[in-house]
């Protein structure tokens, strides 16, 4: 037959069609005898196959003219024209929020503008305290003249701590040039090229918190720009085009700045009160906001009330104090332990500070909770600055440098020294026990069972612990561990980009546990993106780490864990039965084990998930089963939840519809209670895939679209991708055909992308009938 196809020398489109209509006819005989007489798993694979090579034909047979189904090959990255060594930034905050008042200082920065008539920078300085409006002003500048600096706008906040100029240079530097350029020079290479880059150009630049005139002479830009510089103090040795001094706000401003933040009406109802607190702030933009911060947590209080209280509370204001007379009123409005709280952080000499840092201070009587209530109660007050620490999302705190100025000179008024040194002996004894404290892998282990109980916000909390006081100690190998654990979790729960650059982080700290971890961890991504030779490459690798010898518990507990996600993987691989190997070596294990039991539930679920993607459908009943009894007598709602899950996609396989859709709606309440969004995506996937079996689309549609709209945040392309296939027949009964046409594109570009053919078959199969459909041809018509 193939000889007669070659021999068959006819030219033109049409005959080139009926050579690929021989090719089918022989194709579609073949795999027709494989899916009659082939494994059940090789019979899916020929369905697929059968479906690629209809589309395929119809491609051929159609033309352009039919309106073809293509999946583009990835092309190259854009690239920036030969020779280009100047990117255009636009690296600024963005705008205020609320901005009141300044029109004066704005008229006088215009006409500093517009008077240069050279070809240099015109340079603005912005002085005053610490909270006076200064950055909030640059920055408002910065948007109403930006158009006026077509070649780049540059924020350069400097650092209190290090070699400010240089960072703030290199920031500038890289922001010109754009991240495909060489290496970034150092030293006077790098000043110099930042002269080159800024020659000629008009590009405005903000150097916020400068400290020395010395520190930015070097960051003025050489071209026709504008640098706004914001510092404490006036820079009379910088030859400048304005040095200006930023004043209180006015009274009218400051009313409309409170009324902004707490509400015209509530402002409107009490305007004396208002104009009082306004004043007692003494027109300070920043101390305004802290108050107005303040005032919002406490929306049923009117101004008048808030006035009053404040005119009976005890503490004494420091008048003395900078800045002082502006922050009486928002400590006036704290709660006593808030109050405290503050206070106590006038004892460290650094900003930062850490929850359980304030919990040694305040004593016994305040539990690490408490605290942590506390600070975040400060944090919405303003008075303490609450951030997270790279991808680990390690939270940190950072009280304003004003305010612990006053926080100390509170503390300094309303203790005695003996309560001060019984407070710093309490943070040095807690200093000094978590710095003999190590981040082990037995420590971790107790995450696991904290998250087979169904407490997943806790048991992100101990790992997030564990990071901090690893890093506090400089211990490396405990970050890695803590790193690896926390990217498991991640993954776990679909956050694929932070699993990912976090597993990869862990890789690089070199402890035998977190590389154990983050390459299971890599491993899963791999294989929910159905990478089924590179997910078993890392868990190979995985297994090569352990020292067969090692028998400690937590040594059984992760080659437990590696041999079931192996033989999960295998049963999508070339070589299924390779996985009854290792989930019998997982059997062996957990039964020889002394605590093997807590590992039981596990267990039963990967080989009654294997056995359900092996279609041996009675004995994956039977092993979810088992894992559900147990699962319920240790309380391990994590694993119930994941059983119920493949109780719902095994009923769904076999075609128990309605017993689907009850397995399916209880794991998504028990997902739910564990706020597992992912877990319960996946749930409704399957609860929306059952309505469309029972030709119930309407119900169908609402679990199908949160599904999307949750796998989509999660960044599982896999999943996405057959969740828009079954989107799309409800959107073909809702007759929106050109919607479900495109959904259909979209799995099909993104399971070509992931190699995934069978289902892409599939996905193609159903868009060529869509396309050879009446009704769809009527529609692109």
């Amino acid at each position: 037959m193939a000889r007669m196809v070659n021999d068959h020398k006819t030219s033109g489109a049409r005959h080139q069609s009926w050579r690929w209509a021989i090719l089918f006819v022989v194709g579609v005989a073949d795999l027709a005898l494989m899916i009659v007489t082939a494994a059940p798993l090789i019979r899916v694979i020929a369905a697929a196959l059968l479906g690629v090579i209809i589309g395929i034909l119809v491609r051929s047979i159609r033309g352009p003219a039919g309106g073809t189904v293509t999946t583009p090959e990835p092309g190259p990255s854009p690239q920036r024209p030969s020779g280009s060594t100047f990117v255009i930034p636009s690296e600024l905050p963005p705008p205020p929020d609320i901005f009141h008042g300044r029109d004066d200082e704005i008229s006088m920065m215009m006409g500093a503008l517009q008077a240069q008539t050279s070809q240099r920078c015109t340079v603005i300085v912005l002085h005053g305290e610490a909270g006076i409006g200064k950055t909030t002003l640059a920055i408002q500048f910065a948007y109403l003249v930006a158009d006026r600096f077509p070649d780049g706008k540059l924020f350069g906040p400097f650092p209190h701590v290090g070699d400010g100029r240089t960072a703030v240079l290199t920031s500038f530097v890289k922001g010109l040039r754009g991240p495909g350029d060489q290496a970034t020079p150092v030293g006077d290479a790098l000043a110099a090229q930042y002269a080159a880059l800024t020659h000629g150009r008009r590009v405005l630049v903000i150097m916020d918190d400068v400290g020395e005139v010395e520190d930015i002479r070097q960051l003025l830009p050489t071209g026709p720009g504008c640098a706004v510089i914001t510092c404490r103090h006036p820079l009379p040795e910088l030859e400048s085009d304005l040095q200006m001094a930023v004043p209180p706000l006015d009274k009218t401003s400051g009313i409309a700045l409170l009324s902004s933040i707490v509400g015209a009406e509530r402002v409107a109802a009490a305007p004396q009160a208002a104009g009082r607190i306004v004043g007692l702030v003494r027109y300070h933009p920043l101390a305004l906001r802290l108050a107005g911060a303040s005032l919002s947590r406490r929306p049923h209080w009117s101004l008048d009330q808030v006035v009053e209280k404040l005119a009976n509370r005890s503490s004494t204001a420091l008048t003395h104090t900078d800045f002082a007379g502006a922050l009486d009123l928002s400590y006036g409005l704290l709660t006593t332990d808030e109050r405290r709280a503050l206070r106590q952080l006038g004892l460290r000499e650094e900003l930062s500070f850490a929850p359980w840092m304030l919990a040694a201070l305040l004593g016994d009587e305040y539990d690490e909770d408490t605290v942590w209530r506390i600070t975040d109660r400060l944090a919405e007050a303003g008075l303490v600055i609450r951030s997270t620490v790279d991808t680990a999302g390690l939270t940190t705190f950072r009280i304003l440098e004003h305010v612990h100025r006053y926080a100390r000179a509170r503390l300094l008024a309303e203790t005695t020294e003996e309560q001060r040194q019984k407070s710093i002996h309490a943070l040095r004894r807690a200093q000094s026990i978590r710095t003999e404290q190590t981040v082990g892998a037995d420590l971790l282990e107790d995450i696991y069972v904290v998250r087979d109980g169904g407490d997943l916000n806790r048991a992100m909390d101990m790992i997030l612990a564990a990071l901090a006081l690893a890093r506090e100690n400089g211990d490396r190998g405990g970050e890695g561990l803590a790193l690896a654990t926390l990217a498991e979790f991640k993954a776990e729960l679909g956050n694929v980009a932070e699993a990912t650059e976090l597993a990869d982080a862990a890789l690089r700290m070199e402890h035998p546990f977190g590389r154990i971890r983050a390459l299971r961890c890599h491993a899963l991504i791999e294989r929910r993106r159905r990478q089924i030779p590179a997910a078993l490459g890392h868990l190979d690798h995985a297994l090569s780490i352990l020292s067969a010898g090692d028998a400690s518990w937590s040594a059984t507990q992760e080659r437990v864990r590696i041999l079931r996600e192996r033989a999960i993987a295998h049963a999508f691989g070339a070589r299924p039965r390779d996985g009854f190997a290792d989930l019998d070596l997982v059997d062996e294990i957990v039964g020889r084990a002394g605590q093997g039991r807590l590992l039981r539930a596990g267990a039963c679920w990967a080989r009654g998930a294997f056995l359900d993607l092996t279609d041996d459908h009675p004995g994956a009943e039977r092993m979810l089963a088992e894992g559900r009894r147990v699962a319920e007598d240790l309380g391990q709602r994590w694993w119930l939840a994941w059983l119920a899950h493949a109780e719902a996609r095994l009923a769904l396989e076999v075609g128990q519809v309605r017993k689907c859709r009850g397995w399916a709606d209880t794991a998504i309440d028990l997902f739910a209670s564990m706020q597992d969004r992912y877990g319960a995506a996946q749930c409704r996937l399957l609860l929306g895939k059952a309505y469309l079996r029972e030709r119930r689309t309407v119900e169908a549609s609402a679990p199908l679209e949160e599904a999307l709209h949750t796998l989509r945040d999660c960044e599982d392309e896999h999943l996405e991708a057959l969740t828009l296939k079954e989107l799309a027949e409800v959107r073909l009964v809702q007759e929106r055909f050109d919607d479900a046409i495109e959904m259909l594109r979209t799995a099909d570009r993104s399971l070509h992308d992931l190699g995934d053919l069978l289902e892409q078959g599939m996905v193609q199969h159903r868009l060529h009938e869509l396309l050879d459909s009446p009704a769809t041809t009527y529609r692109q018509a």
